[in-house]
């Protein structure tokens, strides 16, 4: 009798039968289920029905035909004939009305099922040179590749933020890949078996570890690069091309037919994306779980998310206030620090660059901002000390308990009782009046012209828009016209500037390109919307330089250097008019900064782990240029806390190091400082909790003879002495409106994240009288002046 070797469908359990059985339904003794044997095509004889299925044999599991006739048919003759119903090794040969017994089968009775049956493709492999290795090298090579590298990713994503213990790392590990196995990989299984069932072709050997291998990689290439770039950008990028790696895994390792690739590659994208999808929501929470464990627990010491990097941790490190905010006093007092800089008791060498880059210019100009002053020759290195010089024996009034008084400049006792957020009478000497002009919801932030002037731009951010107002005049009130809100810009880094004369505000925007929108400040209307090219990069708005040409940074990688660009936005068609490469910088307030007459812009850089302070030329030129590299000698570099540019693009910066301050002030030619002020941690030009919540830029010129610090101190530019405080309680911005002017954003105490916009006026005789005695100039003698410059 006529036998036949079949496979069951669903479970790959191979049976004899009569041939008589072609194309009837039988049910597997192994899984229970039904199957339909394939049906006759035609009369065979035995020889090439065992022909047909010894090389169908063959080519599926790479034996060499010869060998699987000796052991796979009854007789030496059934591998010789020939002819018949075409050979399966071909993807397009048609099904063997007979097979060769095979003798490890077991044998199969028809199933009590009388339904019609059903033709079922025997699983195939491609036939293309080299195709019989790769089938089988390539499930484990993708199996390796892909949890190998997904648990390579969670691991050193978990070192990445400081903070974070190890088991964080392990922690990620088993996540990351226990969704790989337990989710994608059943997903991606369960589309396979349904393909395979509704367009009726086999499934090959091993189809579990040709479905790991198939689906693996990609959903390691969705949440490495995730990861790696923290951006659901990337998460959606590393989906995509995840998506065409299992494609053309399922295409090869499955062997699919053009017929059936629409059902199975449906079948293989919806369980990509779905797994991704799933595994991110269960990731996220995992997350909210922790959080809410670590901040009920109340110790927690988690500074970042241990599921990703990218899940915002808003739950506080117990006892991190403390670390990291060591001058916070719950009252802030009206005592000012003494008005003698400690400059005997540390000395920072500022005689030489300290970086390669740094460039010595002949002609140095001496400071001389007027006739009383005279430059500070500079400080001999040889003097230098360490940074940590014990203070003496002079008490830190930051140590001290409230009321104590520490010295004849802080006699005052602190002020337990807020004071109300519209001050009626000035708290300070030297201010002539404090005039409330607006208060301000919680979340609104100030933008200011690059340039002096009484203009303000107030911005209020909420999730839908944004809300811009403008102030301006002599005596500062809203402008009638505001313009619409504007929509948030998910898509750009958003950055409001105004000019130097204030008239016109720029902001980006992503729709319905990526550009540059600019808005008549006095009327709220839009003037023109500039196209960028994002072939250039990431780009960010600085600001406005020469002749009101927009300024803008372009970012394109973490290796290549930023690129500043000047663009001219009122031709027809925008050109840019110059640009040229900057050192890597960290963006703050007060960096990168341009100058008052916009044609320089300074940038504190890092170059080989050594810092410094950049200044290029904004005008048209080579983009080659070479900066003037100001001459900053610190015992280790530290971004600074302010950057200033003063009258004749004279410049100030301000360090500070384990506590200590110190004050570099330039002059408008050279890379000398013509004037170093240092000042120990007990003695610092502001007061304790000044650098709490400010927002804006702490340092700037009142003009060529006074700083303003923090919205709170007056600093004497030659003597580095603090002439006096402002007394504007919980300042968070502050801007020079003129000489005698200043625009300060207070915080308002008695209701949390309300601000107020107050504008200070100066007593311009009291000043300069407080000048010319930290100078040592006598009242009525030669050189002292009698008004405020």
């Amino acid at each position: 009798m006529n036998t036949i070797s079949i496979q069951c469908v669903h479970c790959h359990k191979r049976y004899n039968a009569p041939a008589s059985m072609a194309g009837k339904r039988v049910k597997c003794k192994h899984c229970g289920k039904v199957f339909a044997i394939p049906a006759e095509t035609g009369p065979q004889d035995e020889g090439d029905a065992g022909l047909s299925a010894i090389e169908a044999d063959a080519h599926d599991t790479g034996t060499p035909v010869g060998s699987v006739a000796k052991s796979g048919s009854r007789t030496g003759a059934a591998v010789t004939g020939g002819g018949g119903a075409g050979k399966l090794g071909a993807a397009s040969a048609g099904y063997a009305s007979r097979m060769a017994r095979n003798e490890n089968a077991a044998e199969i009775d028809f199933a009590s099922d009388s339904a019609p049956s059903q033709n079922f493709r025997p699983a195939i492999p491609y036939a293309f040179p080299g195709a019989s290795a790769i089938d089988q090298l390539a499930p484990p090579i993708l199996i390796i590749l892909g949890l190998g590298w997904l648990a390579l990713a969670a691991y050193q994503s978990a070192s990445q933020p400081a903070g974070l213990p190890g088991w964080v790392g392990i922690l990620r590990v088993v996540l990351y890949v226990g969704l790989c196995v337990g989710l994608a990989f059943p997903l991606g299984l369960w589309s396979i078996k349904n393909a395979s069932r509704n367009c009726r072709f086999m499934l090959p050997r091993s189809p579990a570890k040709r479905a790991l291998a198939s689906f693996a990689l990609p959903f390691t290439l969705a949440f490495a690069l995730w990861l790696s770039g923290q951006s659901i950008g990337m998460l959606i990028t590393g989906t995509i091309l995840g998506l065409l790696v299992a494609l053309g895994a399922v295409w090869f390792l499955f062997r699919v037919q053009p017929q059936e690739m629409p059902v199975a590659f449906g079948g293989a994208t919806a369980a990509v994306v779905g797994s991704v999808v799933i595994a991110y929501f269960v990731l996220f929470g995992i997350h909210w779980v922790f959080a809410a464990a670590a901040a009920k627990s109340g110790a927690n010491t988690l500074a970042f998310s241990p599921v990703a990097p990218t899940f915002e941790w808003n739950v506080p490190v117990a006892g991190q206030e403390d670390k990291l905010k060591p001058k916070k006093h719950l009252v802030i007092n009206d005592t000012q620090p003494s008005t003698q800089p400690d400059t005997e008791s540390i000395t920072f060498p500022s005689n030489n660059a300290t970086r390669p880059s740094a460039t010595t210019q002949a002609g140095t100009q001496p400071y001389n901002p007027d006739a009383t002053t005279t430059a500070q020759p500079p400080v001999d290195p040889s003097k230098t000390i360490a940074m940590n010089a014990r203070p003496g024996t002079q008490a830190n009034p930051q140590t001290l308990p409230p009321g104590t008084s520490t010295g004849p400049a802080n006699t005052a006792t602190t002020n337990t009782k807020p004071k109300t957020a519209t001050p009626t009478e000035p708290a300070s000497p030297l201010v002539a009046k404090v005039a409330p002009v607006a208060d301000l919801d919680e979340g609104t932030s100030l933008f200011f012209p690059s340039g002096p002037g009484n203009v303000v731009g107030t911005l209020k951010v909420t999730p839908l828009d944004e809300t811009v107002e403008f102030y301006s005049g002599n005596a500062l009130a809203k402008v009638k016209t505001p313009p619409d809100p504007f929509p948030v810009e998910k898509n750009v880094q958003q950055h409001y500037v105004l000019s130097s004369n204030g008239d016109t505000m720029a902001r980006m925007v992503a729709f319905p390109q990526l550009g540059v929108q600019l808005v008549n400040a006095q009327t709220g209307k839009e003037l023109k919307q500039v196209p960028l090219d994002t072939r250039n990069g990431t780009p960010q708005l600085l600001g406005f330089g020469p002749a009101e040409n927009l300024v803008l940074v372009w970012t394109n990688g973490p290796i290549a250097k930023p690129v500043i660009e000047v663009l001219n936005w009122r031709l027809p068609t925008p050109q840019r008019t110059t640009w040229f490469k900057v050192d890597p910088f960290e963006r703050f307030a007060s960096n990168p900064l341009i100058s008052f007459d916009a044609c320089q812009i300074a940038v504190a850089t890092l170059v080989n782990g050594e810092g410094g302070i950049d200044l290029y030329d904004l005008g048209q030129g080579s983009p080659e240029r070479k900066p003037r590299t100001l001459a900053i000698a610190l015992p280790r570099w530290n971004k600074p806390v302010g950057l200033a540019y003063g009258p004749g693009n004279t410049v100030a910066v301000y360090f500070e190091i384990e506590g200590n301050g110190v004050m570099y002030a330039f002059g408008a030619g050279g890379n000398q400082p013509v004037h170093t002020h240092t000042y120990r941690s007990n003695r610092l030009p502001y007061p304790a909790g000044s650098t709490e919540g400010f927002a804006g830029r702490p340092l700037e010129y009142l003009d060529a003879n006074e700083w303003v610090m923090f919205g709170r101190s007056i600093i004497d530019t030659e003597t580095g002495k603090v002439l006096g405080e402002l007394g504007v309680e919980n300042p968070k911005a502050q801007r020079v409106i003129d000489k005698d002017t200043l625009l300060i954003q207070q915080a308002d105490p008695a209701t949390p994240g309300k601000s107020q916009l107050v504008q200070v006026k100066l007593k311009p005789d009291m000043v300069t009288a407080k000048r010319n005695e930290v100078r040592g100039i006598k009242p009525g003698a030669a050189g002292a002046s009698a008004t405020h410059p």
